[in-house]
């Protein structure tokens, strides 16, 4: 399991894509059923330019881990849940997730992504060791969206220190999704996004001010899926 290597070296720890991964052609067009964030260190800031910049609420649930300590997680959702049009909340165990909605993994907990009958996603709330020194950890939701949603996910790795969801976003970036990296320009620390971009997963390295426009247009029109080549 992913979660095993990065758990047993979590600092040395060598995507499989950094090899696998070239550049990839495209074939059908696949409409995201989620998107899937990462952040840490300046992400609170980097959140809420994303989600101010998409004015019309997308039909797809948005899924965000960002590293912030118990009881935080719920101030910091519902003073964004005032600020911008998408409804932002806490997630709780066992929630059925619905278009236009962003959901924090609660602090102190990881986030797990399950799916039911159709397109319905399931979060499934755990109590686990930490991931790559993270609880909650942005392996924990990339893992399990990749594993359980395949490569109908967009994922976007923002600012953060560390490597915290580099494994996993090489293996949404094999399944054929794309991966959309922060810049180091716009970045508070670039650490997450730099691995992310360093492994060869990230599909796209944008300005913070670009990421909220293309998420908004990836989930709208689709993406291409693309299959991995060696150069």
């Amino acid at each position: 399991m992913a979660d095993d290597a990065v758990a047993a070296d979590p600092q040395r720890f060598v995507s499989p894509a950094a090899e696998a991964f070239v550049r990839r052609a495209e074939t059908d067009r696949i409409r995201p059923v989620a998107v899937v964030i990462g952040c840490s260190t300046g992400g609170p800031a980097g959140l809420t330019t994303i989600l101010e910049s998409i004015t019309v609420p997308l039909d797809i649930p948005i899924l965000v881990v960002q590293h912030m300590p118990p009881r935080f997680t719920n101030r910091f959702a519902t003073n964004l849940n005032s600020r911008v049009e998408t409804r932002v909340v806490e997630a709780t165990h066992g929630t059925t997730v619905e278009g236009g909605t962003c959901y924090i993994a609660p602090g102190a907990q990881h986030m797990e992504v399950r799916q039911r009958g159709g397109d319905e996603i399931k979060l499934i709330i755990t109590n686990g060791p930490p991931v790559t020194f993270c609880k909650p950890s942005v392996e924990k939701l990339f893992g399990t969206a990749a594993d359980h949603l395949g490569n109908r996910i967009l994922a976007v790795m923002l600012t953060g220190m560390g490597r915290d969801g580099v494994v996993n976003a090489a293996k949404i970036a094999q399944l054929g999704s794309p991966v959309i990296a922060q810049d180091e320009e716009s970045s508070t620390v670039w650490g997450m996004p730099k691995a992310v971009v360093e492994s060869g997963a990230a599909t796209d390295v944008l300005h913070l001010d670009e990421i909220g426009p293309r998420i908004t247009k990836i989930a709208t029109v689709g993406f291409r899926k693309k299959k991995p080549q060696r150069s």
